[in-house]
């Protein structure tokens, strides 16, 4: 299997965007763990565009909101780099 058949948690998060974005504005909470390197800002920049597009506010609105979630550990990262 190449890098191109490959499917990751920010492709399914990207394919299922305005009902994971609903799930966490009614309060789900979302894990990630892993590489903190790639993946994590890879899920982070999904969520925050995903968020921009369905709302149709600028980045700068849906980073403070992923923000939000995360002091509420309603997004809680244990990643690691190296």
């Amino acid at each position: 299997m190449n890098n191109q058949q490959k499917i990751y948690v920010q492709h399914l998060i990207k394919q299922a965007a305005e009902k994971v974005i609903n799930l966490l504005n009614q309060g789900a909470h979302i894990y990630i763990c892993g590489d903190g390197r790639k993946m994590a800002p890879d899920v982070e920049n999904t969520l925050i565009k995903s968020y921009s597009d369905i709302y149709n506010v600028s980045e700068s609105e849906a980073r403070a909101w992923l923000q939000r979630l995360e002091e509420e550990h309603y997004f809680v990262k244990d990643v690691w780099v190296g």
